[in-house]
């Protein structure tokens, strides 16, 4: 029972905030916080909590700085997740999300990564833009470098241009959803 108290004192949050699936014990005044600690320790109560944060947002910005360490705890793909926090996002609001590269040699096909390609179709499939692309080193939980993608040569230049992003460990990407159209009246 001590999970369920912890999820309905969660759920006393103001909505207007960001949402952020922290990876450690990260916070921001004001936004709406869980980590990924608890989501591992109460998976169930914790899906529950962010269901319910979902269903309460829209959020300007949501923030999940490792979703593949957020998809093995909660249980689900990873792409799941990520069109599920997408629809978090409000109209000209903005998504952050790091996971590990899928293609990584450390860890080919490893649970909870994705390619940066299936990621950004995820986002553009629920009419995201994804603005930023990045190579997360050295790894999506605590990125010590966030190296621009079109911007990747000078740092990586080590790496042969066909290998440069399947040698990356992880990666990062920040989609905008579109401003809401304004009411046309007929």
């Amino acid at each position: 029972m001590e999970g369920v108290a912890i999820v309905e004192s969660l759920l006393d949050f103001e909505a207007a905030g960001q949402l952020i699936l922290a990876s450690e014990n990260e916070t921001l005044p004001g936004a709406v916080t869980v980590a990924l600690g608890a989501a591992r320790r109460n998976p169930g109560g914790v899906a529950a909590f962010l269901e319910s944060a979902i269903v309460e947002g829209p959020y300007p910005s949501v923030v999940v700085g490792d979703l593949t360490g957020w998809s093995n705890a909660l249980r689900t793909a990873p792409a799941k997740l990520l069109a599920r926090l997408a629809h978090a996002v409000q109209p000209g609001g903005s998504l952050f999300a790091g996971f590990g590269n899928r293609h990584y040699p450390g860890g080919p096909f490893a649970a909870g990564t994705l390619s940066l390609k299936r990621a950004c179709a995820v986002l553009d499939r629920v009419g995201f833009t994804v603005a930023k692309q990045y190579v997360a080193m050295p790894d999506q939980r605590c990125p010590a470098l966030l190296v621009p993608v079109s911007a990747s040569e000078a740092e990586l230049a080590c790496v042969p241009p066909a290998l440069r992003f399947q040698f990356a460990p992880a990666y990062a990407v920040v989609g905008l959803r579109p401003s809401a159209e304004p009411y046309a009246e007929r």
